[in-house]
């Protein structure tokens, strides 16, 4: 772990209670209830084809933007800031009204100008997609290497956008296969149901038509038997045998 990164963890260890400070770093750091984030990662997607990625290293409840830097002031500092401020301002719909860099080898807190503007920025990626980047320093020790570390090469950026947006439609395109492949799952086993469906239609039909034969079955017996049926004369009265007849009268 560089210096620079040693920093940065005491002093993100320290808003979390974890650790102590040197005295000199607090006089230019804000007070812990005044903080709100600590090294926090913000994404951004819009207005750009990139997502936006940063941590700011401190961020206080009126949106003031603090980093915390170790070596000498160096000329992209304003633009890191910057960055900062339009993410945390699109984000959160809030007007950011300080920028402040703390060197605490210097142990000294130094206000920006807001001398970077919304357009600056937009300018500069407008510069990487033309092929005519801007270039800033090294990365070596920036506690956000992890996130963007896709930056840290020797490679035009211009090709490493290529290769983002490269990337991006092979991970679309497997989304799509794999949308895809669900449906195809979702369609088997609705073709699945309907088939199990149609094959119970086909067994009422076979049971209907063994009670329609039945029942034609039955009405045919029933016509035979009234055409064979001798029919008893109109008045027709049975005889009463309730008493034994005498068979000697």
């Amino acid at each position: 772990m560089s210096r620079g990164s040693r920093i940065h963890s005491q002093i993100e260890g320290y808003y979390h209670d974890e650790n102590d400070i040197p005295q000199e770093w607090k006089n230019v750091l804000p007070e812990k209830d005044e903080v709100m984030f600590v090294e926090k990662e913000e994404m951004l997607s819009g207005p750009i084809p990139v997502p936006l990625i940063g941590i700011p290293d401190l961020v206080t409840k009126d949106y003031s933007i603090y980093d915390i830097k170790s070596g000498k002031p160096r000329a992209y500092y304003a633009y890191q800031l910057a960055f900062y401020k339009y993410i945390i301002e699109k984000l959160y719909e809030k007007k950011v009204p300080h920028l402040y860099i703390s060197y605490t080898d210097r142990n000294e807190k130094v206000e920006l100008k807001f001398s970077i503007t919304d357009k600056d920025l937009l300018r500069a990626w407008s510069n990487i997609e033309k092929g005519e980047p801007t270039k800033c320093e090294k990365c070596s020790g920036c506690p956000i290497k992890k996130t963007c570390s896709i930056w840290n090469s020797d490679e035009d950026p211009q090709v490493v956008l290529d290769l983002i947006a490269q990337q991006k439609l092979i991970e679309s395109t497997q989304d799509d296969i794999s949308s895809y492949s669900d449906v195809m799952i979702k369609v088997d086993a609705m073709k699945g149901a309907l088939k199990e469906q149609v094959l119970r239609l086909e067994d009422l039909k076979k049971v209907a038509r063994k009670e329609l034969e039945h029942k034609s079955y039955m009405k045919g017996l029933v016509k035979i038997t009234e055409k064979t049926v001798k029919r008893l004369p109109e008045g027709f009265k049975p005889k009463d045998y309730s008493e034994e007849p005498d068979i000697y009268k």
